[in-house]
């Protein structure tokens, strides 16, 4: 599927005097009519890797099925390429344009927040999906990064008998996942103190990446029994231990489909390899649209929404296999109706924070 993106340019400080005295007011996002159809909006940080594209993905397929139902009449997206001002003007853009709902995969956490305060001022229901926002007026539709990290941490060290050698391969510096991964870790080897982590480095969640910054480490590292990773970076951490001629570790994978064929040939050779599997799906986007199109509809949510992990497991390892190509991370997107399930647990208080399932078969 190729994905395009509306070029916003010429974005200036006359933005800002758009927006005083554009037509627009408070309420009238809310004020609009709860039927639809709506316009929606897509504020994009970043094409980024695999996992990325296939969120992209998941919130056009939403759209699609939204505009179908007669929910949405008009949608559009923009890509800020990692700059936070950019992404400001471009939410700025959105709310002079009339869209009732903006979603935002953030650059930053707290860098949006003067132009998301913006947003609601004018009645616009600004939704944050996996990259979070703290604008105190945004909801969020979140995962429990933590979970993923601490189940590798603990499946580890029980496997081990709580002693070995870890090496930390994590995301991008800086960002709210990847520190809330690198906590996770710690939580899981609390019980474990002779669990050592040998090696930490930075990988962007990419395996191209994670291949040489392994490679140049493992030189002077000692056995390494295990390796803690945040996603996308599994495939290239097992590539560089190969090529090094040296034992495969234990690794925490996370769900992309060159992964899952690893850990599925390291079955082969010894059924008995332990791995862990759990990430977050790029199905959340879907999930994004769903709650925006509530919110317009007037359903009152909590500001955060969960989204639970997937767990592969190795009794689904093989239809997740079968189910996701090697460029692809395992996902679903969500129905509508899985949409609503999903905030009706929210509301409920029964989300989990990882779902073990196979495709199509989420249920909340």
């Amino acid at each position: 599927m190729v994905v395009t993106y509306k070029k916003l340019g010429g974005l200036t400080a006359s933005l800002g005097l758009l927006l005083a005295s554009s037509a627009l007011s408070p309420g009238r996002a809310a004020d609009a009519g709860k039927t639809g159809p709506f316009k929606i909006a897509f504020s994009n940080a970043t094409i980024g890797n695999s996992w990325h594209q296939g969120y992209i993905h998941s919130i056009e397929t939403a759209v699609d099925e939204a505009k179908k139902a007669g929910l949405i009449a008009k949608y559009a997206s923009a890509n800020a390429n990692g700059d936070s001002s950019v992404q400001a003007s471009q939410i700025r853009a959105f709310v002079v344009q009339g869209y009732q709902a903006i979603i935002v995969d953030a650059t930053s956490a707290s860098a949006l927040n003067g132009a998301i305060a913006q947003a609601c001022a004018h009645g616009v229901v600004v939704v944050g999906v996996d990259q979070t926002v703290t604008a105190p007026c945004a909801y969020n539709v979140y995962e429990t990064f933590e979970a993923a990290t601490k189940e590798q941490a603990e499946t580890f060290a029980k496997a081990l008998g709580g002693k070995g050698n870890v090496l930390e391969v994590r995301g991008t510096a800086g960002t709210l996942p990847d520190q809330q991964m690198h906590n996770g870790m710690e939580q899981g080897l609390q019980s474990s103190p002779n669990m050592k982590v040998v090696g930490t480095t930075y990988a962007d969640w990419t395996d191209t990446v994670a291949q040489q910054k392994v490679a140049a480490m493992l030189p002077s590292l000692p056995k390494v029994d295990a390796v803690v990773g945040q996603g996308g970076d599994g495939a290239g951490s097992a590539r560089a231990f190969q090529a090094a001629g040296r034992p495969m570790p234990m690794i925490g994978f996370g769900n992309r489909g060159n992964e899952l064929r690893i850990w599925s040939d390291e079955l082969k050779k010894n059924p008995n390899y332990v791995a862990v599997s759990t990430m977050s799906m790029p199905g959340i986007g879907s999930a994004g649209v769903w709650t925006a199109i509530a919110i317009l509809q007037g359903q009152k949510l909590p500001k955060q929404i969960r989204f639970p992990l997937l767990a592969v497991t190795k009794d689904t390892l093989d239809v997740w296999v079968q189910h996701t190509p090697p460029d692809g991370v395992a996902s679903t997107d969500l129905t509508q109706a899985q949409g609503d399930a999903l905030l009706k647990s929210n509301l409920a208080g029964t989300v989990p924070e990882s779902v073990k399932a196979t495709p199509g078969g989420f249920k909340f």
